[in-house]
């Protein structure tokens, strides 16, 4: 039976603030339970799989010189962030990574920072949270909230991503696949934090989104996105299959 792996506190990474009032905000937040003899990985519901959720609150930018400085400074939270994530997996007590594994651990795999993924939309919300059964890659199911829909363009053209939360509470993330997987990103699909701005406007940065657990260690089952989050396109952002062989 896998031992239960206790809770971390949510961890800020960077705060700053500017004269345009804005605020990058990055957390760390693990959760684990034991769930049928099974390790249950995956965000909404027995865990987070990843060890960032970035939240990303930017106002309005009132000169170019000043867009460019948030926008460095995206870049610059977004790998720094990316490199926290690969020594909590090679040093961490949490970390998904079998003990074998992690002597040898090269870090993970990115496409480059492309902020041009980092998405605004609006969040339907539905009238009432509802908890459904999602199929796992265990082949079982784990209990999560259906919270609403997030809803954004691409190339001038609408989509929409359902919205998950856990039982527990916390952060808002949606599973979803593109035509990505199975190639240059995990056959399963990713999952992403949909975080909320200062003006109210809910933010998706694809740069964020990572694999889940399960990825990294069969041991995990995790939650399968849903059929309707299929985004018809490449998303050329965020972390990339690392593959079986987690030391190359």
């Amino acid at each position: 039976m896998p031992r239960p792996i206790p809770e971390l506190a949510p961890v800020t990474m960077a705060t700053r603030s500017f004269s345009l009032n804005w605020t990058l905000l990055s957390t760390l937040v693990l959760r684990h339970r034991r769930q049928s003899n099974r390790r249950v990985a995956g965000c909404q519901s027995a865990i987070r799989c990843s060890l960032f959720l970035i939240t990303i609150a930017v106002c309005t930018q009132s000169s170019p010189t000043q867009a460019s400085v948030v926008e460095d400074n995206l870049r610059a939270v977004i790998e720094g962030n990316r490199a926290l994530k690969d020594s909590l997996f090679r040093h961490g007590d949490d970390s998904p990574l079998r003990l074998q594994d992690k002597s040898d651990f090269a870090g993970l795999r990115y496409f480059p920072v492309n902020l041009g993924w980092r998405v605004e939309g609006k969040l339907h919300r539905y009238g009432r949270t509802r908890q459904i059964q999602l199929p796992d890659t265990g082949g079982s199911t784990i209990a999560v909230e259906r919270f609403g829909r997030f809803l954004f363009q691409v190339d001038g053209k609408a989509f929409w991503l359902e919205v998950f939360r856990s039982v527990q509470g916390g952060s808002l993330t949606t599973y979803f696949t593109d035509q990505t997987n199975g190639t240059s990103t995990y056959g399963a699909g990713r999952y992403a934090v949909v975080g909320k701005s200062d003006d109210g406007t809910y933010v998706l940065d694809f740069n964020g989104s990572y694999s889940p657990y399960c990825a990294y260690n069969e041991d995990y089952v995790c939650p399968l996105p849903p059929a309707h989050n299929h985004l018809p396109f490449k998303v050329d952002a965020g972390e990339l299959d690392t593959g079986p062989d987690l030391a190359h």
